[in-house]
C-alpha cells in the first residue's frame, strides 16, 4: 500500500467516518423529549411550562405521544409496577386502592405527566409528578434492606378537596381529611410556579369530568378548588379563609372579575366579608370586563345594605345601571356601541397575543430547520468525504490486484532454480 503523501493529513477510517455523519431525526413537533448518551431521555430536558399549555392533553380522547408514553414506562420500572400490578407494589404503595390508582396514570392509556419536581414532606425527600388525573409522590430515601418499605404515595384529583400555599410550602388537601404539606428544597422551582401548575391541572380536570356538572354551575366555582384568599372567601362566602387580602383589585382570568365582584354575586350575600374587601382597599366602583361595578350588582340585586356601604366608600350609582333602567332606544345604542368597543379591543388584544405567539412558534420552527439543514449539509459534506475514502480505497485494491497478477505471471516464468 503507498505510504502517506509527507505533509498530508491522517485519513481516517471509513468506518469512523460513518459514525461521524449519523444526525438526529428531525423533530419540529417539540414533542419528543431530548435523550442521553444512555438512550434515555433526561428529565430536565422536558418543558413543562410548554406542556401546561396544551390543551388536548386533558381530553379523555388524547392518547399519550411516544416520549410521553416513555416516561410512564420509567416510572413503571423504577417502581416494579407492570400493567397487570404486583403484590409489592401494592404494599409499597400503602395499599390497593393506591396501587389500582398508580396502574390507572402508568397504564390506564391517557393520563400523562404534567411536571415533575423535588419537595420535602415532613423529613422524607420525594418527588411530585403531577399528572392529569392524579398525583405521586416518589420517596427517595428508601432502604435497601426493606423491600416493603413505603416508596410512593398516590392520589387522584377526584379525591382532592383544594390546593393552597401556606407560607412557603404546597398544601393538598384531599376528601378523606389527609393533608400533604410539601416544603420546597433550596433548589427547587417557586412553590407559586407549583400552585399556579395545580390550578390548571385541577380546573382542567373539573371542566373535563362529566361528574363535576353542579360543581361547575357556580361563579368563581375555581377558587373552590384552589384557594386564593379574597377570591375564595368571595366565591365561598367563609371570612375565616380571607387572611391579609391581596390583589383585591386584581380582575381574574376566568371572568374578569375582582373579589368584590363575586362577593355581590354569591348566593348569600356576605356583609362582612364585603366590609373587609374595602378595608383591603377594594374599589366599589371598579369595572369588569362588561362595564359591570360592584355598584351595579349591589343595585340589580337590590342589596340596599350593601349599597349603603359601597357608597360610604365612595360607591357611585353605575352608568349601566342607569342605562337599563331607561330603557330608551338611545340607552341601548350607547350601551351596544360601548360592548362592540370593548368588544373590539378586547378581540385586538386576543389578536395581537395569537400573532405573538405564531412569530415565535415560526421562530422556533425555522430555527430548528436551519439547525436541521446545517446538520445535512455537514453530512453530506462527510459522505463526500467517504465517497472519496471509498474510491481511493477501491483504486487502491486494483492496484493491488494488478501487482499480485504480475508477481504471479513473473513467478511463472522463473526457472525452479532461479527462485
Amino acid at each position: 500500500m503507498p505510504e502517506p503523501r509527507a505533509g498530508s493529513e491522517v485519513e481516517k477510517d471509513p468506518s469512523e467516518l460513518l459514525k461521524e455523519i449519523e444526525i438526529n431525526d428531525f423533530e419540529l413537533s417539540g414533542d419528543e423529549e431530548e435523550q442521553n448518551e444512555a438512550g434515555k431521555f433526561s428529565w430536565d430536558s422536558i418543558d413543562w411550562a410548554e406542556r401546561l399549555e396544551r390543551d388536548e392533553i386533558f381530553s379523555k380522547r388524547y392518547t399519550p405521544s411516544r416520549s410521553e408514553a416513555k416516561e410512564l414506562e420509567q416510572i413503571a420500572a423504577d417502581l416494579s409496577v407492570s400493567s397487570r400490578g404486583s403484590i409489592i407494589g401494592m404494599i409499597q404503595g400503602m395499599g390497593g386502592q393506591m396501587s389500582q390508582g398508580l396502574e390507572f396514570l402508568l397504564h390506564g392509556g391517557h393520563s400523562i405527566i404534567v411536571k415533575r419536581g423535588n419537595f420535602l414532606r415532613e423529613d422524607d425527600d420525594c418527588d411530585l409528578v403531577l399528572f392529569t388525573d392524579g398525583f405521586l409522590l416518589l420517596y427517595r430515601n428508601v432502604s435497601a434492606l426493606n423491600p416493603l418499605a413505603k416508596r410512593y404515595e398516590c392520589r387522584m384529583w377526584k379525591g382532592v378537596r383544594v390546593c393552597y400555599l401556606e407560607g412557603n410550602s404546597v398544601i393538598i388537601d384531599t376528601q378523606d381529611g389527609a393533608t400533604v404539606k410539601l416544603s420546597p428544597k433550596p433548589s427547587s422551582e417557586d412553590p407559586v410556579d407549583w400552585i399556579r401548575a395545580l390550578e390548571r391541572i385541577l380546573i382542567e380536570y373539573t371542566i373535563h369530568n362529566p361528574s363535576s356538572e353542579k360543581l361547575t354551575d357556580e361563579v368563581g366555582w375555581q377558587y373552590n378548588l384552589v384557594r386564593k384568599p379574597a377570591f375564595s372567601a368571595a366565591v365561598s362566602g367563609d371570612v375565616s379563609i380571607m387572611g391579609e387580602a391581596q390583589d383585591v383589585n386584581a380582575l381574574d382570568e376566568y371572568n374578569s372579575y375582582a373579589p368584590l365582584h363575586y362577593a355581590l354575586q354569591h348566593e348569600t350575600c356576605n356583609l362582612e366579608i364585603i366590609e373587609k374587601l374595602l378595608n383591603a382597599g377594594a374599589d366599589p366602583n371598579l369595572e369588569d370586563n362588561e362595564g359591570r361595578t360592584p355598584m351595579y350588582f349591589a343595585e340589580k340585586n337590590g342589596l340596599d345594605d350593601v349599597k349603603s356601604l359601597l357608597e360610604s366608600r365612595g360607591g357611585k350609582t353605575s352608568k349601566l345601571t342607569n342605562i337599563e333602567a331607561r330603557g330608551e332606544l338611545f340607552g341601548r345604542f350607547e350601551q351596544s356601541q360601548i360592548n362592540t368597543a370593548r368588544r373590539r379591543e378586547n378581540e385586538r388584544v386576543a389578536e395581537e397575543r395569537k400573532a405573538s405567539e405564531a412569530a415565535a412558534k415560526a421562530k422556533s420552527v425555522q430555527d430548528q430547520m436551519s439547525k436541521n439543514m446545517s446538520a445535512l449539509v455537514e453530512r453530506g459534506e462527510k459522505i463526500e468525504e467517504l465517497d472519496s475514502k471509498t474510491k481511493d480505497l477501491e483504486a487502491e485494491a486494483q492496484n493491488f490486484g494488478v501487482m499480485a497478477t504480475q508477481l504471479k505471471e513473473t513467478m511463472k516464468k522463473k526457472k525452479w532454480y532461479q527462485l
